[in-house]
């Protein structure tokens, strides 16, 4: 038998003493229901137990839902929280129970609260996995296609820089003028071109005519 008695400090106020009534006696001991999870992964039922020890053994209770007359049971210890149970059907729910058995004291506790767990179809988890790779290939080339996109910009920017127009070429009919001079300035080299081939070409044609002495 064991006697407990606990006291509160705070700041510098003592309280009085609680004690236990009756002693405590572990044969008397009730356990704390254990906690469980199910969990399907690639079609592989796992039951997740919460470690409460070394000295503790589970038995696990598992069945299909709808088929509670056909229950399997499986012992693991606290050191395989994570325990394997079987190959689950596809479209199927599961659901299980534990009970943790104390060594030390040679007790068990009460079943545990039920739980289960919806195991999706084939179709559903193709359709899921189709849409995270969809969704992780848009997120690797979204940041490259950018990274492209950026890189076209900067290296336009440097071989063809944008400058602003004069504000001579803004005015209407800007153009029709300035091809209007263009001409003109044409046809007067022309014209110059034209008296100076003439103006060599009377040089040319001077000479000296020469009298024979009489």
């Amino acid at each position: 038998m064991y006697k407990f008695r606990v006291q509160t400090l705070v700041g510098d106020r003592l309280s009085a003493w609680a004690e236990l009534d009756p002693p405590f006696n572990r044969r008397s001991t009730l356990l704390t229901l254990p906690k469980v999870e199910l969990q399907v992964s690639e079609l592989n039922l796992v039951a997740q137990i919460k470690d409460y020890g070394a000295d503790f053994t589970f038995f696990i209770f598992y069945w299909k839902k709808g088929g509670e007359d056909d229950v399997n049971c499986i012992t693991t210890s606290s050191y395989d929280v994570s325990t394997y149970l079987e190959k689950a059907e596809e479209g199927k729910e599961y659901c299980a129970e534990v009970i943790a058995y104390a060594r030390p004291i040679n007790r068990n506790s009460s079943r545990s609260d039920t739980v289960c767990v919806q195991v999706q179809g084939a179709k559903q988890s193709v359709v899921f996995i189709t849409l995270l790779s969809i969704f992780g290939v848009v997120l690797v080339f979204v940041p490259i296609v950018l990274g492209v996109w950026k890189f076209a910009y900067v290296l336009r920017y440097y071989c063809c820089p944008d400058e602003d127009i004069p504000e001579m070429l803004k005015e209407p009919n800007m153009g029709q003028r300035m091809l209007r001079n263009s001409h003109s300035s044409e046809d007067s080299e022309e014209i110059n071109n034209v008296e100076l081939h003439e103006h060599r070409l009377l040089e040319n044609s001077s000479f000296i005519v020469k009298m024979p002495k009489l």
